[in-house]
């Protein structure tokens, strides 16, 4: 026969306190960090207005590469700014949008960059527009500036309204391919003024 003795007894002054849970504490901390007044953490790329976007055929948004892809109609708007076409591809790392028509059967362009500002409108083969800096990169542009028209190769639209052009001519004939025209290798356009035209 086996005969089993339990002795129970306390120490005198000892209190008994319970262990603080230290991932409860690193946890708590964090929660308190993050919720701030006022703390908001802002890309310093950022852009002050919402861009938003929509197309008839695909909205393709890849979140690895911080791109939409755009197919069919494609409609961009930023502000007063609204941009069409029938492909764009949207970079959100570096607010660059690229925008240009298809070639069609018979191997000619439709669905080109229509680019809408305001009053002011124009229709190109090819656009880059950068949203942050609101400077664009246009190809094969005509817009029409006092009576005659300005065909040009190469333009680039700057943040003040102004323009700098290569490969251009101005003319009044409104062919296609003008029938006479002033030819101007390099030039900057100033909209709206008198003498709006500045070669070099």
């Amino acid at each position: 026969m086996c005969l089993l003795l339990a002795t129970f007894f306390s120490l005198p002054g000892q209190e008994v306190r319970p262990v603080p849970d230290s991932h409860k504490i690193k946890l708590d901390t964090i929660i308190a960090d993050s919720l701030k007044p006022g703390f908001r953490r802002i890309s310093p790329n950022a852009i002050d207005q919402i861009v938003t976007y929509q197309a008839a055929g695909m909205v393709r948004r890849d979140i690895k590469n911080k791109r939409v892809i755009l197919i069919n109609q494609a409609v961009v708007n930023y502000g007063d700014i609204e941009i069409k076409a029938d492909s764009m591809i949207f970079n959100m790392s570096n607010n660059l949008l690229y925008a240009a028509g298809r070639p069609d059967t018979s191997g000619k362009l439709i669905g080109t960059p229509v680019f809408k500002e305001g009053s002011n409108e124009f229709e190109a083969d090819e656009l880059t527009y950068n949203f942050k800096t609101k400077k664009a990169l246009v190809k094969n542009i005509i817009t029409k500036q006092d009576q005659g028209l300005v065909h040009s190769s190469y333009t680039k639209l700057l943040e003040d309204g102004t323009s700098n052009i290569a490969k251009s001519t101005y003319s009044t004939c409104d062919a296609d391919t003008p029938h006479f025209y002033i030819n101007m290798p390099k030039a900057r356009v100033y909209p709206g003024e008198k003498n709006c035209f500045r070669s070099w």
